[in-house]
């Protein structure tokens, strides 16, 4: 399975100077809070009220998914799947449900399921809600790079985003 990364030009707020940077798992585990910033910034997520954004560990053996919790003094009030599908991931909307209803299952809250779609154009495929059964869909949530800076900005803004 090859592991696609994309990466866009970011321009910092300050200093208006470009920057290359990648989109790829490892940079959620240093920037959690890029998570609701992209829910809000992209798709226009209400989100829960939270004072913490945890990383945590993925029970799927799959290194290119990431699971972030929102949490409300120590408990979590909405589990967040992110995965980043290599190319024509055509079989992805089989696994992404059972990653989804596994992390809403163990941390017992509401959950969202974000796709990192390394391309600027996506096949219909991944923007339609997955069918689980008779009155029973998830809907992806689906960022692609035209749709993360301005989310990136703003962490940027407010020295939360991590790069090294």
């Amino acid at each position: 399975m090859t592991q696609r990364f994309f990466t866009i030009a970011v321009r910092s707020v300050s200093v208006m100077s470009e920057t290359e940077l990648e989109i790829t798992p490892a940079l959620f585990d240093a920037n959690p809070d890029l998570v609701p910033a992209l829910l809000r910034e992209t798709h226009r997520t209400y989100l829960p009220h939270h004072d913490e954004v945890r990383l945590e560990p993925s029970a799927v053996s799959d290194e290119s998914v990431r699971v972030v919790t929102l949490r409300k003094e120590g408990a979590p009030v909405l589990g967040c799947v992110i995965t980043f599908p290599d190319g024509d991931d055509s079989q992805a909307h089989w696994s992404w449900p059972s990653y989804a209803t596994d992390v809403r299952a163990r941390h017992e809250c509401p959950v969202v399921l974000m796709v990192m779609w390394p391309y600027r154009s996506s096949p219909e495929r991944v923007f339609n809600p997955i069918v689980l059964g008779p009155s029973s869909v998830i809907t992806p949530h689906v960022v692609r790079p035209d749709d993360l800076p301005s989310a990136i900005r703003r962490l940027q803004k407010e020295g939360g985003l991590l790069t090294g």
